[in-house]
């Protein structure tokens, strides 16, 4: 063959890639990707002959099929990724690539090591059986495709308790519902629901945009391989599902307050209905922070802090000041999470020791609230580590700390402060630190997972400050 042949032949072959719209930078920035697919594929080979090892809580006879189909879930959402989300496809498909290793290959280790206290076998064993001994002689197969307006079920008492079972029932009755597209494999039900996560971290995302003005892609790449939102948004259970949510508030709320736009208003809204129907709790904490944020757009820092100020005065100079504070320890709110934190004191692996009741006196001064506040927020630190969840989620939160110290001291200011945005993030931040932090003093394994409400709004927060595009897209926002 000649030189003029060869050359012939090049060219037809570059023609038809012209044509396919690819070029030689493609092939170079796709390799990474592809890399890690391939890698992806000869592990997944590994852990398909070993995974009955691995899967000893599932009662399945053949779990190498099991985990083929829960492998063909996630290839079918990386597919309809590529066909649909335009030029976000590179974005998303890297951190679904991350999401391949957490929930196919890391979280088999994981459910290995803690399988006899995972909430995700016994979601599965329903899915199998219709059965879950919450709710005795209950068959949740039975359960109408409109899950969440069913009547409530009447739960027994466990141990002495009343169960707290309005979430629990709804989450039985999601995952009933998804399980009808799936069919009654795990590793499907885990990909699904690792979706359900990764979801919301792309409308988190979309907040930060919608604030931005523009596309920032280093922040997705941190909310979506942050180490604890990675694993945790990951797990079958209720903490994908919130994340969800959360990432709809959060873009709902964003929308709105520096847009103005409606829709905006209609998404949180919507988000706030679903957090009320799995932790009603949960609605109120999004609710408040919202509220005050939009009476600040609407009608000025000055005469919202003034009404605040003068609704305080009236309050306590007809009540003692220190009730309040007294009341919350028996408020049916404090009880709520104490008895929350119980329920997980028996079942992790580190905390600070702290019984119940000496949780719940914390709230009777302002010392001990700050303390519950600062261990919401930042809490578990070093010297809190004693396993090696602990001490990752440890480390990220020094890290966090540090980097929050920063960009407040080097780049806080009054305006900044004063932007509906900044006070939205800040009082939703320090309202469910104050709420979980019971949870999280007494069980840092619990309170891991329940931080993942939380993480997005202190990363949010430290991107605008630090990055010179988020100060400058919050000084007009503060000037309204």
């Amino acid at each position: 063959m000649g030189l003029a042949e060869l050359r012939g032949m090049a060219e037809k072959h570059l023609a038809v890639m012209k044509r396919l719209e690819i070029t030689f930078p493609d092939f170079a920035r796709w390799s990474g990707p592809v890399l890690m697919v391939l890698i992806a594929a000869a592990g997944a080979s590994w852990l398909a002959t070993n995974v009955q090892g691995l899967g000893e809580r599932l009662d399945q006879s053949e779990l190498e099929l099991d985990y083929a189909i829960g492998l063909l879930w996630w290839a079918g959402i990386a597919i309809g990724i590529w066909l649909l989300a335009g030029a976000n496809r590179h974005l998303l498909l890297v951190g679904w690539v991350a999401k391949f290793f957490v929930v196919l290959v890391a979280m088999l280790f994981y459910e290995y090591k803690y399988r006899y206290n995972l909430d995700a076998y016994l979601y599965f064993r329903m899915v199998a059986t219709g059965e879950h001994f919450f709710f005795p002689g209950v068959d949740w197969r039975q359960e109408s495709w409109m899950p969440m307006f069913q009547q409530t079920v009447e739960a027994e008492t466990l141990q002495g308790q009343l169960v707290q079972n309005i979430g629990t029932e709804n989450m039985l009755r999601l995952v009933m519902v998804v399980s009808q597209f799936t069919g009654p494999y795990y590793h499907a039900l885990k990909v699904v629901f690792a979706f359900l996560g990764y979801w919301g971290i792309w409308l988190f995302y979309r907040a930060f945009v919608a604030i931005l003005g523009r596309s920032f892609p280093l922040a997705f790449y941190v909310l979506a391989l942050y180490p604890s939102i990675l694993f945790w948004s990951s797990i079958f259970g209720k903490d994908p599902v919130f994340i969800l949510f959360i990432g709809l508030y959060a873009y709902g709320s964003a929308v709105w307050l520096t847009r103005g736009a409606a829709v905006g208003v209609v998404w949180a809204g919507l988000a706030i209905g679903a957090s009320y129907l799995f932790r009603p709790w949960m609605a109120a904490i999004e609710a408040i922070p919202l509220l005050l944020a939009t009476l600040v757009r609407l009608f000025g820092w000055v005469p919202v802090t003034l009404a605040i100020a003068v609704g305080s005065v009236i309050v306590g100079l007809g009540t003692d000041l220190t009730g309040p504070l007294k009341s919350l320890k028996t408020s049916s709110f404090i009880e709520i999470m104490a008895s929350r934190a119980e329920g997980q004191t028996g079942q992790g692996e580190s905390g600070t020791n702290l019984t119940i009741a000496e949780a719940q006196e914390l709230w009777q001064t302002p010392s001990g609230i700050a303390l519950v506040v600062f261990s919401g927020l930042f809490r578990p630190l070093p010297f809190d580590a004693k396993n090696i969840l602990v001490a990752v989620a440890a480390l990220e939160n020094c890290i966090l700390l540090i980097l929050l110290l920063v960009s407040a001291f080097k780049y806080l200011r009054w305006d900044f402060v004063k932007s509906p945005i900044i006070l939205w993030a800040m009082t939703y931040s320090l309202i469910w630190s104050a709420a979980y932090g019971l949870i999280i003093l007494t069980n840092f394994g619990a309170g891991m997972r329940y931080k993942l409400q939380l993480l997005p709004f202190i990363i949010l927060l430290i991107l605008l400050l630090l990055r010179p595009e988020g100060r400058a897209a919050l000084r007009p926002v503060a000037m309204r």
